[in-house]
């Protein structure tokens, strides 16, 4: 199915995938989902800058303008739920948004989720080794970074704000992105030949970096930690474990090491557990230091189906 978004050509089914992504990747937690004849709804949640969760309940209509008839239980529904009702329609009018304008507000559409295409896992293996395939252009850390960036924005679900070499000659991170726990990380990522080797001199710039931004942070959720992402890293899990430990004595925050292979794995075991994003505690396996690890994850995404169950 092609996905094209101009309010000429929109219609619900185009509209609920590009729609439900575009929902997660904008920090909404979607907890129910119901089709109507003209009309698709979200009962939805996201927290307000003060914190606070504010619920919603956003019917979009496969018409310019929505039908009323097909809303009565919407509106009833939004007032004994205590929700605040959003109308979309094809085109804006006086009390409802048009499509393009209700994706502008969410920050721009999510079309697709990028890591889930058939040619990720060899573009981001390709590039991780500071090689790239002859058909992508740009150089290969660059296609590194973007690939690394689609990555974390389909598990954690949330944009990543990028940086890296669209700021040359500004010290800046790679990345900056946030955890469905409302972690913020710091991200940089190393594209190398041979296994990356971390020490003093090379984490110098991001220690500078990961300073200046816990200060631009402040009144907003906290920088909870950094993270270096790389095909694989010439220390060993324990030497990792002793530079984070010297990173947060002089930082305040711990500093993860991602492997490509990691993440890979992470990608895969979200794919039929996506809802369970928002059950996951993902500072034990982001913000605790160290080396993540593929199988610690696995058992905390177990564990969290499981217990989630238990408790239906």
């Amino acid at each position: 199915m092609t996905e094209q978004l101009s309010n000429s050509s929109f219609s619900v089914d185009v509209g609920v995938q590009v729609a439900t992504r575009t929902l997660v990747a904008a920090g909404f937690i979607i907890s129910d989902f119901s089709r109507g004849p003209n009309h698709v709804e979200y009962a939805c949640e996201r927290k307000d800058s003060f914190g606070i969760p504010i619920r919603y309940l956003i019917a979009i209509c496969d018409t310019d303008e929505p039908v009323e008839s097909d809303l009565a239980y919407a509106r009833r529904a939004a007032q004994q739920e205590n929700r605040v009702l959003v109308l979309v329609a094809r085109t804006a009018g006086d009390s409802w948004l048009g499509w393009d304008d209700f994706i502008d507000t969410l920050g721009g559409a999510v079309p697709t989720w990028r890591a889930l295409g058939r040619e990720y896992v060899d573009i981001i293996r390709t590039a991780a080794k500071n090689k790239k395939a002859p058909e992508l252009a740009g150089e290969a850390w660059q296609i590194f970074e973007d690939a690394v960036a689609d990555g974390l924005e389909f598990i954690f679900g949330h944009r990543v704000k990028r940086f890296g070499g669209r700021r040359r000659g500004q010290k800046v991170c790679d990345m900056i992105t946030r955890t469905p726990d409302d972690k913020i990380l710091i991200v940089d990522t190393k594209a190398s030949e041979k296994p990356y080797s971390v020490g003093g001199p090379e984490l110098r710039p991001m220690r500078e970096y990961v300073k200046k931004q816990k200060v631009r942070q402040k009144g907003r959720l906290e920088v909870s930690a950094a993270l270096i992402v790389a095909d694989q890293f010439e220390q060993d899990a324990e030497r990792l474990q002793e530079l984070s430990g010297e990173f947060l004595a002089d930082t305040g925050i711990a500093l993860s090491f991602l492997e490509v292979s990691t993440l890979i794995g992470i990608i895969d075991a979200m794919v039929n557990n996506a809802r369970a994003r928002n059950i996951i505690r993902w500072a034990q396996h982001f913000c605790a230091g160290g080396i993540v690890l593929t199988d610690k994850f696995d058992n905390e995404l177990s564990a969290a189906i499981r217990e989630s169950h238990s408790e239906s």
